[in-house]
């Protein structure tokens, strides 16, 4: 059961309910507090999900948890899945994209080519650092989402980082090299593109 509402404190039933693993990272419960529309991952390319469904859409890498624009006004709180370290944190752009159609210029494709410090449209690009994974030096890291959180979790088998896209602008409450503890809100929940 999730609380009626989240404040700076780590939900209770983040840690009890999802101990050793990944906590669900949303303060809604699908079908009830929010839409049961959820885009699953298609990990592999395949057209398909974890579950055999159909994903969000073919080659997505995210899991898409829809709220309504009434819900996103009032403040859907996002949670860290997780304890672990910020990363990266990207914020400010426009967060009410309606796809096709949208005319902002943080709703649309990238317009530049993927590179270190790179921003153009919803694509936002790290600057070259030492997370190659392979002990090599220099490379760089691109996220799709607009405004974003990246939590690296050391001690979490099997997960490197869970990354926080379409988030609301300027309601992140994290910084780069800030320890969270899973449960603990870190943003708000932007909207979501219908592609």
């Amino acid at each position: 059961m999730l609380p009626v509402s989240v404040t700076d404190e780590i939900r209770a039933d983040a840690v009890i309910n999802e101990a050793g693993g990944l906590a669900w990272p949303i303060d809604c419960i699908p079908g009830s507090t929010c839409s049961e529309r959820i885009g699953y991952p298609d990990i592999d390319g395949d057209g398909k999900a974890f579950n055999c469904g159909a994903p969000g859409y073919k080659g997505h890498t995210g899991t898409d948890i829809h709220v309504s624009w009434d819900q996103m006004d009032g403040g859907v709180d996002v949670v860290a899945a997780a304890d672990g370290e910020v990363l990266w944190v990207f914020d400010g752009k426009y967060d009410r994209c309606q796809w096709p159609n949208s005319s902002d210029p943080d709703c649309r494709d990238p317009s530049a080519p993927m590179g270190p410090g790179v921003s153009s449209g919803y694509m936002d690009c790290t600057e070259l650092g030492d997370y190659c994974g392979d002990g090599d030096c220099c490379c760089f890291w691109c996220f799709f989402g607009g405004n974003v959180v990246v939590i690296r979790h050391d001690d979490e088998p099997g997960v490197f980082a869970t990354h926080y896209d379409h988030l609301k602008k300027n309601s992140i409450r994290v910084s780069r090299g800030d320890l969270v503890k899973k449960g603990q809100k870190i943003a708000e929940v932007g909207v979501l593109e219908d592609r």
